[in-house]
């Protein structure tokens, strides 16, 4: 397998592959190919909560919670002794109980409704989580929420999965595509796209009648930890959640993090660069980085190399990929993506009507 070390080796390469494409081409992709209406607005899905005992001191969590809880499971450990119980909640929520309190994670949305398909408004999210924890006849002012999943459904022009190849990589993220999915994750944090009636088919949900025949792409950013951290509190309650301030913060740190995705721009050619030789040839490299599969599978190869040592050093890695950013974005020869455009006004539309409404 044959790697470049350099940037000017990169560009010959792929102006090469782009002249004689019927002699390279193979040769590059078997080293890269293998390797407001009520259902659309923004909602909370998963969330983590919990409620400690000492908090409720005339609550006796084992006695009492367990009860409440179907399909139980007893775990000891045989080091601290301590004795826990597992169970779910109508299904929709996984509840931990112990002498220390309960903690539980599952769709808020889909205990509410049924499913998660619908929409929890602000009003919705406190009835839901009022509801909630009078059923557990718990207080809900002691209720602790320790993960934060929020997103929408997009009624798209194409699958979802057409748009996945013009968003790149995300700063302290690792980008991924896993079935139907594209996925960014870190340690705390993730970022997910996904086709929301395939993900409802595959579990035998019925799709309601606002989505059927069409193609909703469903975009989430999940704050798994650190929540206060993240949203800059000492704590984040049950009842934060219900707190335009807080609503508003959390979605635009959701736009946010979608546009800091790169964005993959398309080949332009344009005739006025046979006029300079170094706008000629870089037309030449961006054709040949098009047809083994655009910049997403070029910066795999680069990637796969730097794993594999081929680099001299990092900084010989960082300045190739940086060239082949930076041409793939240049004016003259590039625009922007019409795929790219359509999720990015959709968004910007949503969080424009979504704010308006606090």
């Amino acid at each position: 397998m044959y790697f470049c070390r350099s940037v000017t080796h990169f560009y010959l390469l792929a102006a090469t592959i782009f002249i004689s494409a019927d002699i390279y081409m193979i040769q590059i992709i078997s080293i890269s190919v293998t390797s407001v209406k009520k259902y659309q607005r923004y909602m909370y899905d998963t969330l983590t909560l919990s409620v400690r005992a000492a908090d409720v001191p005339k609550i006796d969590f084992m006695a009492e919670l367990p009860l409440m809880l179907g399909n139980l499971k007893e775990l000891h450990n045989p080091l601290t002794g301590l004795i826990k119980v597992r169970g779910t909640l109508s299904d929709s929520f996984h509840a931990t109980v112990s002498p220390e309190g309960i903690l539980l994670t599952g769709s808020l949305c889909k205990h509410f409704y049924g499913d998660n398909q619908h929409t929890l408004t602000l009003g919705d999210t406190r009835e839901a989580l009022t509801r909630f924890f009078a059923d557990l006849g718990l207080p809900i002012e002691h209720a602790h929420v320790y993960r934060v999943d929020i997103g929408a459904n997009y009624i798209m022009e194409s699958t979802p999965e057409t748009y996945y190849p013009y968003f790149g990589d995300a700063k302290y993220y690792t980008r991924s595509v896993l079935n139907t999915s594209l996925y960014y994750k870190n340690n705390s944090r993730q970022i997910t796209f996904y086709d929301k009636l395939q993900e409802q088919e595959a579990k035998d949900v019925p799709i309601i009648e606002e989505y059927v025949g069409k193609n909703v792409l469903r975009f989430e950013y999940r704050i798994r930890r650190n929540l206060a951290e993240r949203m800059e509190r000492e704590d984040v309650r049950a009842l934060d959640l219900c707190d335009p301030i807080f609503y508003k913060s959390l979605l635009e740190k959701y736009q946010q993090e979608f546009l800091n995705i790169e964005k993959y721009s398309l080949v332009d050619f344009d005739p006025s660069v046979l006029a300079d030789s170094k706008s000629f040839f870089n037309q030449l490299a961006l054709l040949g980085i098009q047809s083994i599969g655009g910049q997403m599978v070029v910066n795999d190869i680069l990637s796969r190399a730097k794993k594999q040592r081929v680099f001299p050093s990092a900084m010989s890695y960082m300045r190739i990929k940086n060239k082949v950013k930076s041409t793939c974005n240049t004016p003259l020869l590039t625009c922007r993506s019409p795929f790219v455009d359509e999720l990015s006004s959709k968004i910007s539309a949503k969080m424009a009507a979504e704010i308006s409404a606090l």
